[in-house]
């Protein structure tokens, strides 16, 4: 086992989290999980969202490997052992949809690097048209003071820090955190790192005779589904996979009717759409007819399509997709 020298700041955050690792805690959160399961498969096969339970698991995996992680660069031999079955577990739960359909973010960008791509009023823009009570939301009081900011003043409100203090075991603790703009900003680029992952699924479910992802519609009433049928759902006689034309045909004339026409309801394509930043109470592109809309999705559709239609010819012929 590797030694290092600590110093204060380590000794202070390993006696404040000490007390926090017991047998109890660790049957607490064994049976969290196991709940999160039940209730999560309960839900799913009633043609529910999973809800809180997958959204939970999910942040929950995603720490677990950050620790794991870290205690294996320090040189846990133990920990190491236990990690091939944790991968194995992984990879077959990824072989549901395959392991090339859905992408990750390989790298979170910081505000700061944001900033370096992207001005600071598109940014805003792209959240107001995502989100337009977001000051409700993120409890942000003076909106329009913001919103009149010049582009400086902005970048600067972004890339400030908030000093938080907590308090933990009895000790106080400070924290530096982004703004709550900046934080949910980092997310949205967050998701449009993996837009195109994410629309790979949506065409593959949709081949599959699901439609997923489907937002709320005018009067706020939200989807009652995970997936809704669609319209070819186990029916014979379907085009073939790569004539793309065909599939389209079917494709788009459903879509157009499960959302009435408004194609802000495919949420897979909200970042997609906003990232134009001239829309309207998050709902339409002030200057585009519907008729352009479409076709921007139809086109992102169509060029997924044609990817997952090779993937699926290179799985079945054996190669490496």
């Amino acid at each position: 086992m590797k030694q290092y020298i600590t110093g204060p700041i380590e000794r202070l955050e390993h006696d404040l989290n000490q007390k926090q690792v017991t047998s109890d805690r660790y049957w607490a959160a064994k049976e969290f999980i196991h709940a999160c399961e039940k209730v999560g498969v309960w839900r799913l096969k009633r043609g529910k969202p999973s809800g809180d339970a997958a959204h939970h698991l999910a942040f929950l995996a995603s720490e677990i490997a950050g620790s794991i992680r870290v205690l294996i660069e320090q040189g846990d031999v133990m920990l190491a052992r236990k990690l091939p079955a944790v991968v194995e577990i992984l990879q077959r739960a990824m072989q549901v949809y395959g392991s090339k359909i859905t992408g990750r973010v390989t790298k979170r960008l910081s505000i700061e690097q944001i900033l370096k791509k992207y001005k600071a009023r598109d940014l805003l823009e792209t959240l107001s048209a995502l989100d337009s009570d977001w000051e409700t939301v993120l409890h942000i009081p003076n909106r329009r003071e913001i919103e009149s900011l010049p582009e400086e003043k902005l970048q600067q409100l972004l890339l400030k820090k908030e000093c938080w203090v907590l308090q933990r075991g009895g000790n106080r603790i400070e924290e530096s955190r982004n703004h709550p703009i900046a934080e949910v900003i980092e997310n949205i680029i967050a998701v449009r790192e993996d837009e195109n992952a994410n629309i790979n699924l949506f065409v593959e479910q949709l081949w599959r005779g699901w439609l997923w992802g489907l937002g709320p519609d005018e009067s706020g009433a939200k989807p009652g589904a995970i997936f809704l049928k669609a319209d070819w759902h186990r029916k014979k006689d379907l085009p073939a996979r790569e004539d793309v034309r065909a599939c389209m045909k079917l494709v788009m004339p459903f879509l157009k009717k499960v959302t009435g026409g408004d194609p802000m309801r495919l949420e897979v394509f909200r970042h997609m759409l906003a990232a134009r930043r001239r829309v309207f109470a998050g709902k339409r592109l002030a200057d585009d007819k519907p008729e352009y809309i479409w076709n921007q999705i139809e086109n992102r559709i169509r060029k997924a399509w044609v990817t997952m239609a090779k993937r699926a010819r290179k799985r079945n012929s054996g190669k490496t997709a």
